[in-house]
């Protein structure tokens, strides 16, 4: 299942980045794995890719990738938030999260 939800979630991020347009930023935040994950793409004023999560009861952590190189957050203790970030680029940013 946590599979599947990184993959929908990396697929929804990829869709909005090629369908995005001039849209400053492409973000979403949802319901995954049990926790909050907050994620997108800025490419046009901080040029950044980012991974948030947030699940109450489990350690977990994200990740965040650009076309050549990605950042995995530590691994957060419940209740608090993983959070990675790396620089944009125009093609090939993704995001993951993990428990």
């Amino acid at each position: 299942m946590k599979t599947i939800a990184r993959t929908l979630g990396a697929a929804t991020l990829a869709a909005g980045l090629l369908f995005g347009g001039a849209a400053a930023a492409n973000a979403e935040t949802v319901k995954v794995g049990g926790g909050t994950w907050d994620y997108g793409v800025d490419k046009l004023f901080t040029m950044s890719t980012w991974s948030n999560y947030h699940h109450p009861s489990r350690a977990h952590g994200s990740t965040a990738c650009s076309s050549s190189t990605c950042k995995r957050s530590a691994t957060a203790p419940a209740s608090k938030w993983s959070k990675a970030k790396v620089r944009s680029t125009w093609s090939g940013n993704q995001a993951y999260w993990r428990l």
